[in-house]
């Protein structure tokens, strides 16, 4: 998912729960806020071949030689990085081992979800003060637009 800034810069202009903080000019409160952990939400992220192949397990040896070849394909990678966070290679693998509550499946997802923070909600791993200084810049009701402390 890319960074996007406009749906950011809007979250903290509309937000009830960054309002207080960006009126009161608070950025690092703010910068605090996006990158706690968002509850509830979760983010997939791209998994080792090693923690791949794991996940498979036994499932494994019940696939017919085309699944393999399919499967093979999917996890070529010179980094030996599978990419779980990709909705469609995750769709692929659920082809491949025949549906998403397959063991296979269903023990990959967990090895490669964890909780998001709300700054993944707009693409960034991490928010910056700096990205969030750029935002507030732009939202009128900004303590630092309404004081000219830009």
């Amino acid at each position: 998912m890319a960074e996007d800034f406009a749906a950011l810069t809007n979250a903290l202009e509309t937000e009830p729960r960054y309002n207080a903080d960006v009126v009161a000019g608070s950025n690092s409160i703010v910068t605090a806020l996006l990158n706690e952990t968002e509850t509830g939400q979760t983010i997939i992220l791209d998994v080792s071949r090693a923690t791949a192949l794991k996940a498979f397990q036994d499932e494994i040896r019940a696939l017919t030689e085309q699944q393999l070849s399919r499967l093979r394909l999917l996890m070529e990678d010179p980094d030996g990085v599978v990419h779980t966070s990709d909705p469609d290679l995750r769709a692929e693998l659920v082809d491949i081992f025949g549906g998403a509550s397959n063991p296979a499946i269903v023990r990959l997802i967990a090895a490669a979800q964890r909780d998001r923070t709300y700054g993944e909600a707009f693409g960034y791993s991490t928010v910056s003060l700096d990205t969030v200084r750029k935002a507030v810049r732009l939202i009128a009701k900004s303590f630092i637009v309404s004081t000219g402390q830009v």
